[in-house]
């Protein structure tokens, strides 16, 4: 009430004086005067234990490369996404150095990072070699598959050398919704099967990243 906009984090405290409102089914405050203490934006994991490893997920949004090699879909009666993306190379550089940064000074680099919204594998291999570039005792593999997206942004892996592959398996690619029959998955889920050999262990694990289809 007279007082200007401010965002606010989640996970920040306030102390507030005002009126409680309600309106479109939520509860309001609209505060005559009002003191916030913002929480960080960025908090980074807690450092691991011993014998543990860590699996993580990142939605890249929309992580291009700097070619236009988006494939032609009208054979499929589909037309490409008005919003797909080449970035300019200074541009696609930025961007790949800032979501490396935060993979391995937040995220801690996990043993297995769920990846959303990333064009093609190549993309996916440059992020992994943008990681070893800021701490050569990172190794990443990357695994990709293609799906049905017509932005052409699908769903991957990366997984360090402490984890033994045994199986990526793309599911329901070809899966039709009964409805309109469309393709139910614009992105199909993505199973990850394989074991954490570190330190000499054999610790089965499966993963399953799963970004399936946009609200529009």
């Amino acid at each position: 009430l007279g007082l200007a906009n401010q965002l606010i984090p989640a996970g920040s405290s306030f102390d507030a004086t005002g009126v409680l409102g309600f309106e479109f089914g939520g509860y309001e405050i609209w505060p005559t005067s009002l003191t916030v203490e913002p929480a960080e934006l960025i908090v980074p994991v807690r450092g691991r234990n011993r014998a543990e490893f860590t699996v993580g997920s990142l939605n890249v949004f929309r992580l291009f490369d700097d070619i236009d090699d988006e494939p032609d879909m009208t054979s499929q009666g589909r037309t490409r996404d008005d919003n797909s993306s080449t970035l300019d190379p200074h541009e696609y550089i930025s961007r790949r150095s800032k979501v490396a940064r935060y993979i391995v000074n937040v995220l801690d680099a996990p043993d297995i990072l769920s990846i959303q919204e990333v064009e093609k594998l190549e993309v996916l291999e440059d992020l992994g070699a943008e990681i070893a570039g800021l701490d050569p005792t990172i190794s990443y593999s990357a695994y990709l598959e293609e799906g049905n997206d017509v932005g052409t942004i699908d769903v991957g892996f990366l997984v360090r050398d402490s984890v033994e592959v045994d199986a990526i398996t793309q599911l329901g690619k070809d899966e039709i919704l009964d409805v309109d029959l469309s393709l139910l998955n614009d992105r199909p889920p993505l199973l990850l099967e394989g074991r954490v050999t570190e330190g000499g262990s054999n610790f089965p694990i499966a993963v399953i990243g799963v970004h399936n289809r946009s609200l529009g």
